[in-house]
């Protein structure tokens, strides 16, 4: 019996190792299929169409709704970011393009009825219905605008702009004038205030007056700043209809300021003062036309 028990334990032992090594191998090769498998499972789902699953009913989420209304009003009402409720700019003079349109038409429509029943925009700053809007800071009044076809419409105004430009106006008709005792009464000048600081563009201060001085002296049609031959008064037939047309013909001979600013540019004084020439012949043209529509306007009893 001990020989048997002897025989038997080595063999069980052999016996338990070979086992446990065939689990073992056995296990491997059962990973191993299941990990091919589970490869074999997902290539066929790729290959497989792909389909969208459509939802009859959507539950909106309300912060999403809100954020699309708002940004759709944004661009329905063309928001530009100034408005009355807007902080101060101290630093520019803002532009009417800058200004929310909504505050624009609204202030446009006060206007448009005041010119509808009094003809004019003489007076709407002080009327308590329409009076001025102030958009950061800066407050825009009426104006009305008269087209090359004599249309009036009504146009907004930075008031800030009326004061830069009665600093340059001021200083055109100072150094433009000869004779400091002529004042401006009223009316058109034959040779624009923008005009001749178009033509004088870039020549130091000193020279200014020297040049008009010299201009009065040597053409004999020609008489710069305030004097009294180089104002159109409105009250002799001189309408805005005219003074638009004017304008037109003025622009169209070649004298627009901006035009003129580019076309003697680099120029010197004397090739500025040869340039005249051009003005002069120019003026007494549009004289011509002017006096005889004044006449009408007067035969017509139509003197503004």
């Amino acid at each position: 019996m001990a020989i048997v028990e002897g025989l038997i334990k080595p063999w069980a032992k052999n016996q338990s190792k070979e086992s446990a090594a065939q689990i073992t191998k056995q296990s491997l090769r059962g990973a191993d299929l299941a990990k091919k498998q589970a490869v074999k499972v997902h290539l066929q789902k790729i290959k497989q169409p792909r389909f969208t699953q459509v939802v009859d009913e959507v539950i909106e989420n309300p912060n999403d709704l809100g954020l699309e209304a708002a940004r759709a009003d944004v661009v329905k009402r063309k928001f530009s970011g100034l408005t009355e409720r807007s902080l101060p700019i101290t630093d520019r003079i803002i532009l009417l393009d800058e200004v929310d349109t909504l505050v624009k038409n609204r202030y446009r429509d006060k206007l448009n009825q005041y010119f509808k029943k009094h003809n004019n925009l003489i007076g709407h700053q002080s009327d308590p219905n329409v009076g001025t809007i102030t958009v950061a800071g800066q407050e825009i009044r009426g104006k009305m605008n008269t087209d090359k076809k004599g249309v009036r419409s009504v146009k907004l105004k930075n008031k800030q702009k009326d004061i830069e430009e009665k600093l340059k106006r001021d200083h055109a008709q100072e150094v433009q004038t000869v004779n400091p005792d002529h004042k401006f009464t009223g009316g058109h000048h034959r040779i624009e205030l923008d005009l001749g600081t178009a033509i004088t563009y870039g020549l130091e201060e000193q020279y200014l007056k020297p040049f008009w001085k010299l201009v009065q002296n040597s053409y004999p049609n020609l008489f710069p700043g305030n004097h009294p031959y180089n104002q159109i008064p409105f009250e002799r037939g001189f309408t805005k209809k005219l003074h638009a047309e004017v304008h037109r013909r003025l622009d169209a001979a070649g004298l627009d300021p901006t035009k003129v600013i580019e076309q003697l540019a680099g120029k010197t004084a004397g090739q500025k003062f040869a340039f005249m020439e051009k003005v002069s012949k120019v003026l007494e043209e549009i004289d011509d036309f002017m006096a005889r529509e004044m006449r009408k306007n007067r035969q017509k009893g139509v003197l503004k």
